[in-house]
């Protein structure tokens, strides 16, 4: 079960847990909100670069906020909380949580 934390201190708890990304051998684990509005799981654009995950696609994203912006789009395995998603589209983002 997530664990709920303030991790902003804007009074907004959210459910924040550790999400594992993994592919071609690199791994790392990243902070995530668990997020269940999202259509795609999105992790940092930075976090992406730097495991050099190969990017598949671009796609039109639009945020909750009605912002619409053209995101990459990367193929990696994630596992949280004890489940495994092999071979998952995941959006980069700027925003330095995944969700």
């Amino acid at each position: 079960m997530p664990e709920y934390r303030d991790l902003f201190g804007d009074g907004y708890p959210g459910p924040f847990l550790t999400l594992t990304v993994e592919w071609a051998g690199r791994t790392t684990d990243l902070l995530a909100l668990l997020d269940t509005g999202v259509d795609l799981s999105q992790i940092p654009a930075v976090a992406a670069q730097a495991m050099q995950l190969e990017q598949v696609d671009v796609m039109d994203t639009t945020s909750s906020h009605n912002e619409t912006a053209e995101r990459p789009v990367y193929v990696a395995n994630l596992q949280f909380e004890g489940f495994s998603f092999p071979a998952t589209w995941v959006i980069g983002d700027e925003y330095p949580i995944a969700s």
